[in-house]
């Protein structure tokens, strides 16, 4: 979606700064630089097209959105958008997608085809219809939801649960894109990375020696083994972009660049980045936020609850897996004072039914968020009906 608001933006704004390159390039009339102009020209140029889908419409920013509309409009181009609207919003205005949907229910399906078991398929139910405590209690009586009494017992739990569960892939790809860790707090998954790459390391995952490499105040380190995360688009001259959100291993650490391989419909990928990349780009792997795991499908997830989750995270997290799905749950995050101190005594059954009740009451309340438009702060009336038949919008 980036990619195509780039363009147009590129498309539409005459004082652009590719366009003003461009210009200057050609006025040059020098053979290198009108063969740079035609080269940009044609990188960000939009292709010809009459049918537009858009994927996990839900996650794009309203402004975007409303932009990739416009010009789909002006060029009679018929849009599909594809989303959850009950999943997490992008940072900033949002909710587009769920105004196009209340107002043109389109098509919905019906039948749950991610996850593989029926606890998970219940579980990822209620939490659809806004029933957290039921979907935790569900987890709870599964076996998949752990009570612990220390952050330090969370993080141990968490990562033991990780490293077990990959410890089962039968092929190096099946453990760095089929088993995570989640949580919803950036501090928490920096932590959590730490300690799976320690736990990697010992299990001989990680074989080679570390390479540090810092730029603008920030420092990254990789070794041979490593799981990596690529967390912003890099743009490349002569290749396709490596998206936001690619996973995949460290194959060897240079001190001017990284070596990387990443599956894509199941065969490997072989890609380097630059250090500056690495350090800008790119973070550990094991671990990540609930917005980096939207739109992924894994084997298995061991998800840090937290004490801050709203349902739309809580329902992101915990529908991401096939298989299975371990919930970690630190009573010190969701209590307090006395109520601490009677977690700590309780029975573990009673520990975990109170913990439950906490965690469900809390995200329930904070419900399913989304950022308004412009459109709902005044008050006004979004002209959907009309917008969408002028572009031929389905959904």
């Amino acid at each position: 979606m980036s990619w195509l608001v780039q363009r147009i933006n590129v498309e539409r704004d005459p004082d652009h700064p590719l366009r003003k390159q461009i210009e200057q390039l050609e006025r040059s009339r020098r053979r290198p630089n009108l063969a740079r102009a035609q080269y940009i020209r044609r990188r960000y140029s939009i292709p010809e097209m009459d049918h537009l889908v858009i994927d996990e419409a839900s996650m794009i920013p309203a402004t975007d959105l409303a932009k990739v509309l416009d010009w789909a409009a002006m060029r009679d181009v018929t849009v599909t958008l594809i989303g959850d609207h009950k999943q997490l919003q992008p940072v900033g205005p949002s909710g587009l997608f769920a105004q196009f949907r209340a107002a043109r229910p389109g098509a919905e399906l019906t039948e749950n085809l991610r996850q593989r078991t029926d606890v998970g398929r219940e579980c990822a139910a209620f939490l659809r219809d806004g029933d957290a405590e039921a979907a935790l209690t569900l987890l709870a009586d599964a076996g998949q939801l752990v009570v612990v009494n220390s952050q330090t017992e969370a993080e141990r739990v968490l990562v033991e649960s990780w490293a077990d569960r990959a410890a089962r892939a039968t092929t190096m790809a099946e453990r760095i894109t089929m088993v995570a860790i989640e949580s919803d707090r950036n501090d928490q998954v920096d932590i959590l990375n730490h300690h799976a790459r320690t736990e990697a390391r010992q299990r001989g995952w990680i074989t080679g020696a570390d390479t540090t490499y810092t730029g603008r105040g920030r420092s990254v380190t990789f070794a041979e083994g490593d799981q990596i995360l690529i967390t912003k688009n890099i743009n490349r001259r002569n290749a396709p972009a490596l998206a936001n959100g690619t996973r995949g291993v460290v194959t060897a650490v240079h001190s001017d660049r990284v070596e990387l391989t990443h599956w894509v419909n199941g065969g490997p990928m072989r890609e380097t980045i630059t250090a500056k990349q690495a350090v800008a780009h790119a973070r550990h792997g094991y671990a990540m936020t609930t917005h980096k795991l939207q739109g992924q499908t894994v084997d298995s997830l061991v998800v840090d609850v937290g004490p801050d989750r709203d349902l739309a995270s809580a329902y992101v997290a915990l529908t991401r897996h096939r298989h299975d799905v371990v919930a970690v749950v630190n009573a010190v995050d969701i209590a307090d004072g006395s109520w601490v101190e009677q977690l700590m005594r309780a029975t573990p059954e009673a520990r975990r039914d109170a913990a439950v009740a906490i965690v469900a009451e809390r995200i329930q309340r904070r419900g399913f968020s989304i950022q308004p438009t412009a459109h709902h702060s005044a008050g006004m009336h979004l002209p959907i009906d009309h917008a969408s038949h002028g572009m031929g919008m389905s959904m």
